[in-house]
Order: structure tokens, then sequence, then C-alpha cells
């Protein structure tokens, strides 16, 4: 063993090379440093924070940092629009002196609101107070002090009145000189629209703010718009001393209803006032309907109130003066319930019609209206063949045969002569509750427009539908003498008979009338209840013969 061990001792070691130990020794250090440079690359690439982004408001700092000038001309445009609307409301009119006190109030309060946001600003961003702070003042107070002065100036009747002292000096000269505006007619009209413009900006600025002296300022306009384009106020003052006389109430009617109701008020005066305080814009439309007839409407009006407004809503002054002046209040509120049409049909009537049977004319407006209705439309159609009626034809002939019949329920038909609704078969069958057939006036003549046959022939259409159907069902008939001239009962009487007797019809014609060639209606019916085999007989007390069907 000990033999081994020093055979090995004597092996050679190798020898030592500096030079390859520091090539290794460098190498490990050089990687050790990139290792420790790229671990401490990623620690500060995780400890840097991300960028953050600004909020709103920092972005509206920056903004108006960034824009000083503009944002400080911003706050005195907005100082001085307010320096306009308190000045307006606080004062009723504007001085030069209240321009001035406006205007520089509202520079002192625009340049103190500036030069806050302005050190607040340097603040913030870390300058000096005093930056800008000049330049910021002066752009803010100048822009508030000529917004307020030159809105004042527009707004508050300064130029109005500026326009207004130029167009009369112009008038002026022009009055002394009228040589010399001959051909000046650009110059007069132009200054003439200036005025126009300014009371017009004036007025709209007094009503939005509820000034009280808006109603004044658009008297002033509508008379500078009537004064035929000639610079100046003369005659416009001349005109507003007339409304002034009016009394108080005149400005507020302007304000409320405009300056096209001046006309009316310098026309019809007081009454036009009173109407127009009244009734507004109802009476407005009342007194420029009627032109020449316009006084005697206004006198309707000042007698009968609310009635007479209603009425001359939908008549004409003579209608409405007819209804108001002959029917009880109560029974003209009925009328004027049923609408337009009835009342204009109830203005038909006599005046001694509607003041003795008022009510029962007010009760029949209605289905009168209805009637009209029905003629116009029948007697659009052209002249008609009796023959060979249409199925609209026979439904309109029968609408009006209905809505001309009275007590349509009665037990029997009352005919004879018309004399009226007091008299003749009208009043008869009045007393007696008989159905009877009496005729809106304005039927008659209005089945004329076809010519006279055709009148003739429609009115017996109409007058057979009522009788038709009461024959069917039997009804008795009376014919009344009533309302027969004494000197014509024989004839009439004699012409009955000669129906019961066969004669012709020129022969009963001729019984009443020599000169007569056609039958009446009245003749024409009894003829129809001959025909139908109805008997008569007279009766001695109630003057009248009763026709039965046996």
């Amino acid at each position: 063993m000990l033999g081994r061990n020093l055979a090995w001792a004597h092996i050679p070691k190798p020898a030592f090379d500096m030079a390859q130990w520091k090539q290794q020794d460098y190498a490990e250090t050089a990687r050790w440093e990139r290792e420790q440079a790229y671990q401490a690359y990623r620690q500060g690439e995780r400890a840097d924070p991300q960028p953050q982004k600004k909020s709103w408001w920092e972005k509206a700092l920056d903004w108006v940092d960034n824009h000083q000038p503009e944002t400080s001309i911003g706050v005195g445009a907005i100082v001085g629009a307010i320096a306009i609307g308190v000045t307006l409301m606080v004062v009723g009119t504007v001085t030069l002196p209240v321009l001035a006190i406006a205007a520089g109030a509202a520079a002192v309060a625009a340049g103190a609101a500036v030069v806050a946001g302005t050190v607040g600003l340097n603040v913030y961003y870390d300058r000096p107070p005093t930056t800008n702070i000049w330049n910021n003042v002066k752009a803010a107070a100048i822009t508030a002090a000529a917004v307020t002065g030159v809105g004042l100036f527009v707004a508050g009747g300064l130029l109005t009145q500026a326009a207004v002292v130029t167009g009369n000096a112009i008038a002026g000269t022009c009055a002394a000189n009228p040589a010399v505006c001959a051909h000046a007619g650009v110059i007069l009209d132009a200054a003439d629209k200036l005025e126009e413009a300014a009371l017009a900006v004036q007025l709209t600025v007094e009503t939005v703010t509820g000034n009280p002296h808006a109603g004044e300022t658009a008297i002033e306009l509508q008379l500078e718009q009537m004064d035929g384009g000639a610079p100046g106020n003369t005659a416009a003052a001349e005109l507003g001393e007339q409304l002034a006389k009016l009394g108080d109430d005149v400005p507020e009617l302007i304000a409320t209803y405009g300056d096209e109701i001046v006309p009316l008020l310098l026309k019809y005066g007081e009454d036009a006032v009173d109407i127009i305080g009244a009734y507004g814009d109802e009476g407005i439309t009342l007194l420029r309907k009627f032109g020449s007839d316009t006084p005697q409407a206004i006198n309707l009006i000042k007698d009968f109130g609310a009635p007479a407004v209603r009425l001359l809503d939908t008549l004409d002054v003579k209608s409405a003066g007819k209804l108001l002046q002959n029917l009880e209040p109560d029974v003209l509120d009925y009328a004027i319930k049923q609408g337009p049409d009835a009342v204009s049909a109830l203005s038909k009537w006599k005046p001694e019609e509607l003041e003795e049977f008022g009510v029962e004319l007010a009760l029949r407006a209605e289905k009168d209206a209805k009637v009209i209705a029905d003629v116009k439309k029948l007697v659009s159609f052209g002249p008609i063949d009796p023959a060979h009626l249409t199925k609209e034809q026979k439904d309109l002939i029968d609408s009006i045969a209905k809505n001309c019949t009275q007590y349509p329920d009665g037990k029997q038909v009352m005919l004879g002569s018309w004399a009226g609704l007091g008299d003749g078969y009208a009043a008869a069958a009045s007393e007696t509750g008989s159905v009877s057939y009496v005729a809106h006036p304005d039927l008659w003549p209005m089945l004329g427009k076809n010519g006279a046959e055709q009148q003739e022939q429609i009115a017996w259409l109409v007058n057979q539908q009522v009788m038709q159907p009461r024959i069917e069902q039997g009804l008795s008939f009376e014919y009344t003498l009533k309302g027969v001239k004494p000197g014509e009962i024989n004839r009439e009487m004699d012409a009955i008979k000669a129906i019961w007797a066969g004669a012709t019809d020129a022969d009963i014609a001729k019984i009443l009338d020599p000169n007569r060639k056609n039958l009446p209606s009245r003749m024409k019916e009894l003829k129809e209840l001959y025909e139908a085999g109805y008997q008569f007989s007279f009766d001695v007390v109630t003057n009248s013969y009763i026709l039965i069907k046996p």
C-alpha cells in the first residue's frame, strides 16, 4: 500500500495557467453581471406606474388656461348680457347716465370675476399669481362695457329716440325745403325704416321682460307703420294723443292683442275699448266684420251684451237685431244652443211672428234648419221629373215634409187658407192640436230656383207627402174657413162643393177667381181627399168642413 501511494505522489501535476484562469473568471463575472442587470430591468419594469388619464374638469382647466384671452372675452359678454337684463327690469326708461352706470358696473364685475379666475389658474399651475391678470381684465371689462352699452342703447329705447330725433330733423328740413328732399327718397325711406326697426326691437325686449311700457311702444310702432313712409313721429304723436284719450286700458289691450287693433281703437274709440276689453278676440272679429254696419253692431252689443256677440258671430246685423228685439232672453238662449243654422232659420220669420210666437218658432228652429238644408240639396240637382223621382229625391221630399209638419201625433189634420201663424188653418191647428203643414218662410222662394213650374211641382209633392200617410191611416180632416175674407167665403164654399160634384180643375179655379187658371194647394188637398173617398159635412159651430172616410 505504501508503495502504491509513493508511486502516485511522484506523478507530476499540471502547471497553473494564469491566463486561462483569468479568462474563465472574466466570463463568469460577465455572466453574473448580465443576470443582475436583467433582474434589475424586470424589477424596474414592474415598479414603473402607468400614466393616468385626466378628468374632464382637468381638461377643462387646461383648455381655459390655454385660451385665457378668449375666455375673458366670453366672461365679459355674459356679464354684459346679465347687466342688460337687470337694468331693463329695474328701470323703466334707459337714459345715458343709466347706460353709463350700468356699463361701468358690468366692467367692474367682469374684471373682478376674471381676476379671481386668473389667480386661481396661476396657483393651480404653480405660476406667479399675477401672471396675465392685466391682459385678461382688460379683455373682460371692455367686452362687458361694450355689450352693456350697445345692448341698452338698442333695447332700452335710446336708439329709438335717436332715430326719431333724426327723423324729425329730416322731416322738418323737408317741410321747410321741399325741393331739397324731392330726390331724397332713398334717404327718407332709410330713416323711416330705421325708426320702425328700432321700435320693433324695443317692443320685443319690453314684451319679453314684461315692461309696462310695451303697450305704448306697440302704439308707436303701429302709428309709425301708418305714416306713409315719412320719417319722424309728428303724425304718430298726434295719433298717440288720440289713443291716450281713450283711457289707461289702451296700452294693456295693445300689449295683449297686438298693434293690429290700433286702427279699430282709433276708428271706434271708447266703444272699441269696451268691446275688446270685454270680449277679447271675439270682439275684435266683430268690429272688423260688418264694415259700414259696425256702428249698429256696436249698439246691439252695448244694449244686449253677450247674446248680441253670440248672434253677430253667425248673423248679419239686421237679423241679429230682429231676434234680440223680439225674443225673450230665455227663448233666445234656447235657440242659440241649437246651433248657428237653427238661429239663422229662426231669424227668417217676421218680427211680429217672432214677438207673438217666439217660443213655438224657437222649438221648431232646428227642424227648420234641416228643411233649408234639404231644399238646397234638392234644388241643386236641377229640374226634377215628378213622375220619375230618384230615391235620394224621394228621401229629401219626405224629410222636408216631415220637418214641416206640426203636431204630427194629432188625431186629425187641419186644412184651410194660409193667413199667417196667427190666423187661418195654422191658428186653428194650434188651438186644436191638429196635424198641420206649416212651411218655413224660406221654403217657397228657395223652391223657385229652377223656375215657377218646378216651384209648384215640388211644393205639391211635399204637401202630398204630409197628407198621404194620414189618408192611409184613415185620419179625419178638418177644413176651416178661419182666415178667409168675408167677401170670399161664399166662393170658397162653392169651390168645395164643386170638387165633390166632380168639377174640373179649371172650373173650380174660376169659381175662386174668374182670372185664375190653376188650383191653389188647399183645393188640391181637398181634391186628394175626394179622390180617396172622403165625405164632408159642415160644422156650423167651428165654421169648418169635417171630412171623414166612411
